[in-house]
């Protein structure tokens, strides 16, 4: 071989070696796509990715924070070689009565004969010791993450998102989900930082999607002692940016706090509940509760410019296969407030019938009651968003058993039921190919820091998302603006169009 022949092949040996060529034509592909004002620059920054030298994870490393109203959590650091990032996980409150209703479904699904999939379960890692935070101590779960997790990730590239997911939920059932999901986030945190792209981009690059839009928040506004439904939220759906949004959101809750101490009167206290929204002490008509929180938006100035949400929970007062709206209020009537569920039917639809505003309705029957929840579904979803939650529980088996029975016209994922990201990216677009709507949350207790929630729904174009309250959000709120100045002239916030933004 002569002397050019053997340079020759040297050179592409190398080319090969290194995919150079393949890797160039990509980024200039790309950077014809994106038409950046410093092209030079942009293509600087492109080619860094491919780089080996730099994306590894150097360390990971955890610890124990507080999370709302005192409950621990996890907080998990990634690090690589250009800086660490961070993330914390979805908070989760076995105390809660919730919980309690969630465990009794599971028990009664066992042994009801509809062919329902099972949920999956999840394990949280708690430490259980009972001098600390009632057994709720993440120490565990941080050990786990700097002694189990860290060796199997070292080296890795965070850009590699589904590779490290694999790993992390081949890891769950010893270390539990809530550790492998914080880890999960941080991981996806730093695979944006290494691309030098926005969180809520790289989401939607891993999750092939070009279409992205700034979600509706869905701010929590009022809980009672006694009333029978979860809650009452708001969307500010006929705001025209993300930021009118959260103004509208602001000026709303404001009001309500008003509305309810008038209510109320002197010398009574109104709590929070976990998500921040108004606890009201001695209301057990949904109908009071709900004209309160109008009034609360005419006071506010805002009342054409929102629609408004509830959280039915229906699993928490099915009883013998009746709904007992009276199971909080010990001076309720059996007979007038137990409903069969046709009864339960027309009376859900008579509140629709007086407060048309209601534009999206949660969990209106029992998990197990899918007849019904095929009945409102076909009855009312051309009027308003049928939202599940308990159906499906971020289960894409369950997802396939509701869209088959056309029960529910949404669904409500939550990160805290999710392993990883990519599981819950898969289950958006799962949930998507069966033309079904997706409302994001965190979990039972919204974080009042943690603000992925906010980049997860915008790249994953969901056009909705659970915050909390306005006053309680204010962390996923300003990052939704921050999100939106990156966005400039292609920021698109859903509005109007939340059920299906595109």
């Amino acid at each position: 071989m002569s002397r050019v022949s053997a340079e020759k092949k040297e050179v592409e040996d190398y080319l090969a070696h290194h995919k150079l060529e393949a890797c160039i034509n990509e980024v200039i592909n790309r950077c014809m796509h994106e038409k950046p004002s410093d092209p030079y620059k942009y293509l600087s920054l492109a080619l860094s990715e491919f780089s080996t030298s730099t994306k590894g994870i150097t360390h990971l490393h955890a610890r124990e924070i507080v999370g709302p109203h005192g409950v621990p959590t996890l907080e998990v650091e990634v690090g690589t070689e250009d800086g660490s990032s961070r993330a914390e996980a979805p908070v989760h409150d076995p105390r809660s009565p919730a919980n309690d209703a969630q465990d009794e479904d599971e028990e009664k699904a066992e042994t009801k004969e509809e062919d329902i999939p099972p949920a999956k379960v999840l394990l949280e890692l708690v430490d259980g010791d009972a001098s600390r935070h009632d057994g709720l101590g993440k120490l565990k779960a941080a050990a786990h993450v700097i002694e189990t997790i860290q060796a199997r990730l070292i080296e890795l590239s965070p850009v590699n998102q589904s590779d490290i997911d694999d790993i992390l939920k081949e890891l769950s059932p010893d270390v539990g989900a809530n550790t492998t999901l914080c880890v999960s986030m941080a991981v996806c945190r730093a695979g944006a930082r290494i691309k030098n792209v926005p969180l809520f981009k790289h989401i939607a690059e891993l999750a092939e999607r070009e279409e992205m839009c700034l979600p509706v928040p869905m701010f929590s506004c009022l809980r009672g002692n006694l009333l029978a439904f979860d809650r009452i939220s708001m969307l500010p759906t006929q705001a025209g940016t993300f930021r009118e949004a959260v103004e509208i959101g602001s000026k709303m809750h404001a009001s309500l706090g008003k509305v309810l101490r008038d209510h109320v009167g002197e010398g009574v206290s109104i709590g929070t509940s976990s998500d921040g929204a108004y606890v009201l002490p001695g209301v057990s008509d949904p109908e009071q509760a709900m004209m309160l929180v109008l009034s609360a938006a005419e006071g506010a100035g805002v009342r054409d410019r929102v629609q408004f949400g509830i959280d039915v929970a229906a699993d928490a007062f099915f009883e013998n296969e009746n709904y007992n709206l009276g199971f909080k209020n010990p001076a309720a009537d059996p007979k007038s407030d137990t409903k069969c569920n046709e009864e339960f039917l027309g009376y859900l639809r008579e509140f629709r019938e007086k407060f048309p505003s209601i534009a999206t309705l949660e969990d209106p029957f029992a998990a197990e009651d899918i007849g019904m929840l095929h009945a409102i579904t076909d009855e009312l979803s051309d009027q308003m968003q049928i939202a599940l939650n308990r159906l499906p529980s971020g289960d894409s088996s369950r997802i396939a058993y509701a869209a088959e029975h056309k029960a529910g016209s949404a669904v409500v994922l939550q990160l805290s039921q999710f392993e990883t990201i990519s599981d819950i990216i898969k289950c958006c677009a799962d949930a998507r190919e069966r033309q079904l709507g997706i409302l994001l949350a965190s979990g039972a207790h919204e974080s009042a820091t943690e603000n992925f929630i906010v980049h997860l729904a915008t790249g994953l174009a969901s056009g909705q998302v659970k915050t909390g309250s306005a006053e309680h959000s204010a962390a996923k709120c300003n990052e939704g603006s921050r999100i939106e100045d990156l966005m400039g002239a292609e920021a698109f916030y859903a509005g109007s169009r939340f059920r299906a933004p595109f």
